[in-house]
């Protein structure tokens, strides 16, 4: 699905349907159905880009933003649309699993508590806690890089075409924006073949941590964290470099990162018992070795995975506990308790934090609204002595102000005449409200249904799948 998040404030429905001028209009304008005749992919009112997955059409996501950014709301309205076209199977308790960067909207709750209700539970995990500009695959050239010198090759055909039509003192406005985004959007995110280039060379898919070999996370690397790489116990292959000026695997589908081709400067790799032949002789690209290693691998990690749970399971809240010891969360924060999926557990802990939250404003609000009283009170008392305010001293003319100031009027007077004058500025002021039932209702409102389902992490690898990536 194609997200689009325009900047401001309110919708504007013909910046979102576009007009393209390169295509002729059908019908009477003054008909009822000439809109909806020419609305859609390739006509005058084209809107943004369709995808098609499993021969379903969805049609593109556009919000609006006043700093045109992602939102946990935004993100929770996109999940539930795609639930709403029933884009993935979810029979068998099969789960779509979803993967993001670390973008603090991921970690709000309405977002969190949407994708761990049971009737429409997703999986969802971090990807990286920081560098998310070398892991996103939408920031590679083969997506965001060839989009912009699409959309920059776009504009230029455009105001060309409006030369002929002699529109071009106009130049380009608000609905030239879908037409544009079409054009670029077909050169660059719907490339099926060069955006999977895009996904091997970033980890997406297969997922194997690729990221960890770019250049830049590698130099802030201590010899010992390097020399652990090669100890069989670690489970981790470095790949045979190509290139020995960079440790990027190549955009090319049989790349050195994809093979399993094992370093010859290793000699605990080389001497791996399972390897009876020299490892640069060895193909598992293709074949019944690829096959065969795939079921390894599946198993091996499958069985990690079972057992780093029974662990935790011994060591009770450990995750939780972690988590709890931060007022906020973070990507940083989850990946440092040992975890990257926004499950039960992350959810559970910013549920708590929400409204711990709410009990400390509720408990500022009451606190604000004794004191208050108590200065309306004081306020009383000197009237009831003195009558007037010209025959009040500057400590009375204080108390009975104290009640009418607001914290945005700045530091009290502390002179009788400048006293009286604000006395008379605030006095028609309305009384401030105190609003402590109204979020003590709203919290028992917001108490999110609990997770029926007792998911734990190997029912959630053995019953999930990874919805096939489609650009």
């Amino acid at each position: 699905m194609c997200i689009l998040i325009i900047e401001g404030k309110n919708p504007k429905g013909n910046i979102e349907a576009g007009i393209d001028i390169s295509v002729t209009p059908v019908g009477d304008n003054k008909n009822t159905n000439f809109i909806f005749n020419n609305s859609g992919p390739g006509k005058y009112y084209p809107g943004g880009p369709e995808c098609t997955y499993n021969g379903k059409k969805v049609p593109a996501f556009i919000r609006w933003h006043e700093s045109a950014s992602i939102t946990t709301h935004i993100l929770v309205e996109a999940l539930q649309t795609l639930d709403s076209y029933n884009i993935f199977n979810r029979t068998n308790r099969v789960k779509p699993f979803l993967i993001l960067d670390g973008h603090k909207s991921r970690l709000e709750l309405p977002f969190l508590q949407y994708i761990n209700t049971p009737k429409d539970h997703w999986v969802v995990c971090i990807g990286v806690p920081y560098g998310t500009a070398l892991w996103q695959v939408g920031d590679s050239k083969e997506q965001n890089g060839s989009f912009n010198i699409a959309m920059t090759k776009s504009k230029q055909e455009l105001l060309e075409k409006k030369d002929e039509l002699g529109l071009y003192d106009d130049g380009l406005v608000d609905t030239d924006l879908m037409p544009l985004i079409n054009k670029s959007w077909s050169q660059s995110f719907a490339r099926v073949n060069k955006n999977r280039n895009a996904l091997a060379d970033r980890g997406w898919n297969p997922l194997n941590q690729a990221l960890l070999l770019h250049d830049d996370l590698r130099a802030t690397m201590t010899r010992k964290e390097k020399s652990t790489e090669y100890n069989l116990s670690n489970n981790i292959i470095i790949p045979k470099q190509k290139q020995s000026n960079s440790t990027l695997p190549s955009n090319d589908s049989h790349s050195s990162m994809t093979s399993m081709t094992g370093t010859t400067s290793s000699s605990s790799i080389n001497n791996h018992p399972f390897l009876t032949s020299q490892p640069d002789e060895l193909n598992f690209n293709s074949g019944q070795s690829l096959t065969c290693l795939k079921a390894m691998l599946s198993q091996d990690q499958l069985h990690a995975a079972r057992e780093r749970i029974r662990e935790d399971g011994i060591n009770g809240k450990t995750i939780k506990e972690q988590l709890q010891a931060n007022t906020r969360l973070s990507a940083g924060i989850v990946f440092k308790s040992g975890s990257t999926r926004l499950g039960k557990t992350v959810f559970q802990v910013c549920k708590e934090n929400h409204e711990d939250k709410i009990r400390n404003e509720i408990k500022k609000i009451k606190k604000d609204e004794i004191q208050y009283n108590k200065n309306i009170e004081n306020a009383k008392k000197v009237f009831e002595k003195k009558g007037t305010i010209e025959n009040m001293t500057i400590r009375e003319l204080t108390i009975v102000c104290k009640p009418l100031k607001n914290k945005s009027d700045g530091p009290m007077p502390n002179k009788k005449e400048a006293l009286i004058s604000k006395y008379k500025e605030w006095v028609g002021r309305p009384p401030p409200l105190f609003n402590a039932g109204q979020l003590e209702n709203s919290m028992d409102d917001a108490i999110v249904t609990q997770v029926e389902n007792d998911n734990n992490d190997v029912d959630d690898l053995e019953e999930n799948v990874i919805c096939e990536i489609e650009v």
